[in-house]
């Protein structure tokens, strides 16, 4: 085996964090440099960081008892965060969406076996995109 070739990043993060980390220069720059990346995007539908930091200091605040909607933190419709990865990699990203337990351990297992094997085609593809609905 190559040197570097199977080994891989991971990261997990929630819907919020993915929107707002850029995920266009992302995914480009990893399909450009062939970094390899899977990226598991919990989507619960929300930014809810800055509600939970309101509650730390205002737990019996106006944000206590108001709507995600109110406040401008919901993901409503929700946005395609696999297709906006897919966009900005060319095209050159397997992605996957899924709701159930059972489905994401296959899915995961695909995932790896992916950014393992070097991409769908073994060419390299800038890695993988699973999306986690919950909640």
């Amino acid at each position: 085996m190559e040197r570097g070739r199977g080994n891989f990043v991971c990261c997990i993060v929630g819907d919020g964090t993915f929107l707002f980390s850029v995920p266009g220069s992302v995914w480009w720059v990893a399909r450009r440099y062939r970094i390899p990346v899977l990226t598991v995007v919990l989507n619960n539908n929300g930014w809810h960081a800055p509600r939970r930091s309101a509650l730390l200091v205002h737990p019996h605040g106006l944000t206590a008892s108001a709507d995600p909607q109110e406040l401008g933190l919901s993901f409503t419709p929700s946005p395609d965060f696999a297709g906006i990865a897919r966009a900005a990699a060319a095209g050159r990203l397997w992605t996957r969406k899924v709701g159930t337990v059972v489905g994401l351990k296959e899915v995961l297992d695909e995932a790896v076996r992916v950014m393992v094997d070097g991409g769908e085609d073994g060419e390299g593809n800038a890695g993988a995109v699973v999306e986690v609905l919950i909640g």
